[in-house]
């Protein structure tokens, strides 16, 4: 489970605090899919890295399995972040002297594990069987975003953060992308929290919460049209 209680983030401008994150509590239980949608600049982005662990609020508990994961140590929550969380990024975060599959295979390689099987058949759900051995700064940015993809799939984490998966991706790409994440997530009991524009991605959600000026409201899937 993951609860959020009493999150704040404030950023300092000038002799100005802006807060991005207004005071916001939720519980996700595990194995729900939530999607979080809103405008640019909503704050968003700035609660999932709060959530995952990457920033820190400058007020309010993110507790996770029972975890208050802001109060780890920077190896500690390294350690449990790669044993716990995987997360597409918007901008890949791909390591560029490793190939397509070698990035794939990366979480692979840190649990010892070398299923090249495993890692073959993730790649070809994702439309990248061809393209394996090419290095990122040869993939286009739709073809990077798949290779994230599939390295958050084969991490085998309990939870899967995502930040518009299926941005820069053309219909039927994301289609196949969304389609392996809901598969992988509901085979896997793992907990799925995504941040979308596209409410046909929402709707197909447990929850859908949005986000506007730093406020997390909850959303009635039937009053969605």
């Amino acid at each position: 489970m993951i609860i959020l209680e009493n999150i704040v983030k404030t950023f300092t401008d000038g002799d100005k605090n802006l807060e991005i994150l207004k005071n916001i509590s939720i519980k996700i239980e595990t194995g729900k899919k939530v999607a979080i949608i809103g405008p640019s600049g909503s704050g968003k982005t700035t609660l999932l890295s709060i959530m995952s662990g990457l920033d820190k609020p400058s007020s309010g508990r993110v507790i996770i399995d029972g975890i208050d994961i802001h109060t780890l140590s920077e190896n500690d929550m390294s350690v449990f972040r790669n044993k716990k969380i995987s997360i597409i990024f918007q901008s890949f975060e791909l390591i560029q002297f490793f190939t397509a599959y070698e990035n794939a295979m990366l979480p692979l390689s840190i649990r010892n594990s070398r299923n090249k099987e495993e890692v073959n058949q993730v790649l070809e759900k994702v439309g990248l069987t061809n393209r394996k051995h090419n290095m990122p700064s040869t993939l286009s940015g739709g073809e990077q975003q798949r290779v994230s993809i599939a390295r958050a799939v084969l991490a085998g984490s309990d939870i899967i953060f995502a930040d518009e998966p299926t941005g820069n991706l053309d219909s039927v790409n994301g289609k196949k992308v969304l389609e392996l994440l809901l598969e992988v997530v509901k085979k896997t009991n793992k907990t799925f929290v995504i941040i979308t524009h596209d409410m046909n991605i929402a709707r197909q959600m447990d929850i859908i919460y949005s986000m506007e000026d730093g406020i997390l409201k909850k959303l009635i899937q039937e009053n969605l049209i």
